[in-house]
C-alpha cells in the first residue's frame, strides 16, 4: 500500500510540475499542458523525462519526501527539457550523448533552482521563480554552440497535422501561450488556453492584457516573429498574471500596474535579445524573472502595503488570493494601514484625537491623547491639583505592537497641573521601530518610570513605563501616535487600532475590529477569553448531534472538529459540509464554508461567522461573512473573477449582538447579502450556547421565512 501510495504521489507531482508554471496546483491541468506538448512528441517526451528525473532526484536527494505531490522541484528542469527537446538536432539522434545530457541537465537545473531558492529566499523572502532554467538555458545553449551546433532545430513533425488560419492577432496569442512549454503552434495554444481559463479566469484575462502590450509593439515597429518561438510575448503574459494576480490582489491600481511592469519586462526582452543576439540565443524567461522580482520587492519596501495590496501570505492563485483577501484582510482591518492594539490596559477616554484642536495638528495630526474617567465623568479625585489625583498618574503605558526600541528618553520631570515645558515638547517618551521606517510614540511619561532601554526587542504588551505629566501637557495624559521615522517630532501616520472595544453604557460595548477612535470615546482592549474554545465546543476532536427541522423534514447531524498539517481547524458534519474556523485572541472568526446549504452547519456558518466573547455583559459588533458561505464554489469563483473589476459587485454585511449569562450566551444576528448595494437576501435568527455543552439551539429564517430550526441532542 505504501509503495502504491509513494507511486501516486509520484505521479501527481509530475502533472504538478506542469501546472504550477501556470500558478496552478489542480492536476487535471497539469495533464492537459503535458498533453498539449505532446503534440510535438519529440519536445514532450523529453520534457516529460527531464521532469521525470528531476522529482525523482529531488527524493534520492531528500530535498523532498515520496510523500509528496508539490511539483515545485521539478518545473524548471521539466522547462530546461523542453527547451532540450525542442533544438536538438534529432535527425542526429544518438542515445548514447541524448540521455546522459539530458539526465545530468535535469538534474544540473534541480540543485540550481535548490540553491538559487535558498538564497534568494534567505535573503529577499522572495521565489526564485525561473531563473534557475534561465542560467541553466543559456549555459547549456553557449554549451551547444561550442560543439559547433545551432539553436534553429529541426523541422516540426505534429502529432496532429492541423494548420488552422486564423488572422494574426490571435494567430500569435495561441502562438505565444504555446511557446511558454516550447509548442508554438495554435494547437498547443488553444489547449494550453484552455487550462489556463480552467485555472484562473483573472489570469486569462490579464494573458490577453499582456499579449496585447507585445502584439502593440510588434504592429508599431513592424517586427512580427514567423514561426519562432515568440519569447518577448510569453515573457509579458507571465509578467502581467504575476503582478496582475498572482503578487498582489487583483484590483484595478494592480493592473495598471501590470501593464508597467509588462513594459518594462518589453524593454529588458529585446535588451537582452540584442546582447545575445550574435549567438542567435533566446532570453528565455530573464526578462519575467527580473521584472517580477523588481516590481514585487521594491513595492514591499512601501511604508504601506496600500493598493495594490501585495500579496503577504501563501496563495499565489488569482481567485484565491481574493477569496482570502474578501474573507480574511478586509474583514480583520482597514488594507493599506499599519495596524496596532491599544497601548494600555482597562477603560480610558480620548480627549484629543486626530486633528485635534490643541496640539494634533499639521504633520502632528494623526495622534491621539488618553486619559481615565470615573463614573461621573471626571478625569481626578480630591482636587485634581496635583498629578497623583488623575486616575491615569502611574498606570502603565504598553507596546502597541512588537519592535525594537530606538528612542528613549527620561528624567523630565513631571509638571505642576496646568503648567506645561515648551522646552521639553514630548517630556518623557518610548519610539517603536516596527518596520522599515514606521514607529509608535508613547509620550508624557512619568520621570524614572520607563523600563526599558534602547536596542531591546519587546513584543506587544510589553509595559514601557508609567503615565506622566512631562513635557508639553497641562494635566497627565497618554500621547500616542504612529509616525515615519525614528525621531521625536516625525511626521504622524494615519493608523487604525485593532480589537478594542467603545463602551455604549455601563453593560453593553461595541466591538470594533479595527477602527480610528474619535474624541470623547471610552474604550478598552478586548482582552483575549481563554475559555472561549471550551465553551464554544470546538477543540480537536469534540464532537455533537443535533436534530435538525426544516422544510424538507427532521435529520440528525453530527459535527466534528479537526485540524490539518499546517493548523488550520475546521469545523465538518456527516453530509460532507465543512467549515474553517479560528478561535484567536479572545474572537471566533469562521472562514471559507463549503457543502451542503440545508444543515445546522450552515446555518451556525451564517449566523456567526464572529464572536467576540464578553463575559457577563453585552456586547454588540458587524462583520463582512465570506462569500463562500452563500455561493458554491464554481459561483463563488465567478464572482471573485468579476469582483476584480467591480468590487462593490456582491457584498454582506452582518450585525450581531450577543447577551451572556451565568448559564448560556445567547447571540442574536441579521446577514444581508447585497447585489449593487441592494439588499437580495437577508437571514435572521438566534443562536444559544451553553457553556458547558457548545451550541445548543439554532434558529434562522430567510427573507421573513423560517427556514430551520436546529437543536441540540448530544
Amino acid at each position: 500500500m505504501k509503495v502504491h501510495n509513494k507511486l501516486t504521489a509520484f505521479g501527481n507531482a509530475i502533472l504538478n510540475c506542469y501546472s504550477t508554471i501556470l500558478f496552478s496546483n489542480e492536476k487535471y491541468v497539469g495533464l492537459l499542458i503535458l498533453l498539449s506538448t505532446m503534440l510535438e512528441p519529440k519536445t514532450g517526451l523529453t520534457g516529460l523525462f527531464g521532469a521525470i528525473i528531476a522529482i525523482f532526484f529531488a527524493r534520492i536527494f531528500r530535498f523532498d519526501s515520496w510523500e509528496s505531490i508539490s511539483g515545485i522541484m521539478g518545473f524548471n528542469s521539466l522547462l530546461v527539457s523542453l527547451g532540450f527537446g525542442y533544438f536538438y538536432p534529432f535527425e542526429h539522434f544518438n542515445p548514447v550523448i541524448f540521455l546522459p545530457l539530458l539526465i545530468i541537465t535535469s538534474v544540473l537545473t534541480l540543485l540550481t533552482y535548490v540553491t538559487l531558492n535558498s538564497i534568494i529566499m534567505r535573503y529577499f523572502n522572495f521565489p526564485s521563480m525561473s531563473l534557475a532554467f534561465s542560467f541553466i538555458a543559456i549555459f547549456l545553449s553557449f554549451f551547444y554552440l561550442r560543439l559547433g551546433g545551432t539553436l534553429m532545430g529541426e523541422t516540426r513533425a505534429l502529432i496532429l497535422q492541423i494548420n488552422p488560419v486564423l488572422p494574426r492577432y490571435p494567430e500569435l496569442y495561441f502562438k505565444s501561450l504555446g511557446s511558454i512549454f516550447f509548442q508554438p503552434n495554435i494547437i498547443a495554444g488553444v489547449l494550453i488556453s484552455i487550462a489556463l481559463l480552467l485555472t484562473t479566469r483573472i489570469g486569462f484575462v490579464l494573458s490577453i492584457l499582456g499579449y496585447s502590450l507585445s502584439y502593440l509593439f510588434m504592429t508599431v515597429f513592424n517586427n512580427f516573429p514567423s514561426g519562432e518561438i515568440l519569447f518577448p510575448s510569453l515573457n509579458l503574459i507571465l509578467i502581467t498574471i504575476a503582478i496582475g494576480g498572482v503578487f498582489f490582489i487583483p484590483s484595478w491600481s494592480s493592473y495598471l500596474l501590470a501593464v508597467i511592469a509588462a513594459i518594462t519586462g518589453l524593454i529588458i526582452a529585446f535588451s537582452f535579445q540584442t546582447m545575445l543576439y550574435n549567438f542567435y540565443i533566446p532570453p528565455f524567461a530573464f526578462p519575467y524573472c527580473i521584472t517580477v522580482f523588481i516590481f514585487v520587492y521594491s513595492m514591499r519596501l512601501r511604508l504601506l502595503n496600500s493598493s495594490p495590496y501585495g500579496v503577504d501570505f501563501d496563495s499565489f492563485h488569482p481567485e484565491g488570493n481574493l477569496e482570502y483577501y474578501y474573507s480574511r484582510i478586509e474583514r480583520f482591518y482597514q488594507t493599506g494601514t499599519s495596524q496596532f492594539f491599544l497601548p494600555f490596559s482597562g477603560e480610558w477616554t480620548l480627549t484629543q484625537g486626530n486633528d485635534g484642536e490643541h496640539t494634533h495638528k499639521q504633520q502632528w495630526r494623526f495622534a491621539w491623547d488618553f486619559e481615565v474617567y470615573d463614573k461621573e465623568g471626571k478625569a481626578y479625585k480630591n482636587d485634581g491639583i496635583v498629578p497623583n489625583d488623575y486616575y491615569c498618574y502611574g498606570k502603565p503605558a504598553l507596546a502597541s505592537a512588537s519592535g525594537y526600541v530606538v528612542k528613549v528618553l527620561d528624567g523630565i520631570p513631571d509638571n505642576p497641573i496646568n503648567q506645561i515645558n515648551t522646552t521639553d515638547n514630548w517630556g518623557n517618551y518610548v519610539i517603536i521601530q516596527h518596520w522599515g521606517s514606521i514607529c509608535t510614540m508613547y509620550a508624557h511619561l512619568k520621570s524614572g518610570s520607563i523600563t526599558v532601554r534602547q536596542g531591546d526587542y519587546i513584543v506587544k504588551g510589553t509595559r514601557l513605563g508609567a503615565v506622566g505629566n512631562s513635557g508639553r501637557a497641562a494635566v497627565p495624559h497618554l500621547h500616542f501616535n504612529v509616525q515615519l521615522g525614528p525621531e521625536a517630532g516625525s511626521s504622524t501616520l494615519k493608523a487604525y487600532l485593532v480589537n478594542y472595544k467603545k463602551s455604549s453604557d455601563s453593560s453593553t460595548f461595541n466591538f470594533i475590529p479595527y477602527g480610528i477612535p474619535e474624541k470623547g470615546e471610552t474604550i478598552s482592549p478586548l482582552l483575549p477569553e481563554a475559555v472561549l474554545q471550551d465553551i464554544l465546543h470546538l477543540k480537536v476532536s469534540d464532537d455533537s448531534t443535533f436534530r435538525v427541522n426544516c422544510h424538507d423534514g427532521i435529520k440528525e447531524e453530527k459535527w466534528e472538529v479537526a485540524v490539518d498539517l499546517l493548523g488550520n481547524l475546521s469545523l465538518s458534519n456527516n453530509l460532507g459540509a465543512m467549515l474553517y474556523f479560528s478561535v484567536y485572541e479572545g474572537i471566533y472568526n469562521g472562514f471559507s464554508y463549503t457543502g451542503k446549504r440545508k444543515c445546522a452547519l450552515y446555518a451556525f456558518a451564517v449566523l456567526l461567522s464572529r464572536f467576540p466573547y464578553l463575559k457577563s455583559k453585552e456586547i454588540l459588533w458587524h462583520d463582512k461573512p465570506p462569500l463562500s458561505i452563500f455561493f458554491e464554489p464554481y459561483k463563488e469563483k465567478s464572482i471573485l473573477f468579476l469582483k476584480a473589476f467591480m468590487p462593490r459587485l456582491i457584498s454582506s454585511h452582518s450585525e450581531h449582538k450577543a447577551v451572556d449569562t451565568p448559564d448560556e450566551i445567547i447571540i442574536r444576528s441579521q446577514t444581508t447579502l447585497f447585489f449593487l448595494n441592494k439588499s437580495v437576501k437577508e437571514f435572521e435568527g438566534e443562536v444559544i450556547i451553553n457553556k458547558k455543552t457548545g451550541v445548543q439551539k439554532i434558529e434562522m429564517n430567510l427573507n421573513g421565512t423560517r427556514l430551520m430550526e436546529v437543536e441540540r441532542i448530544i
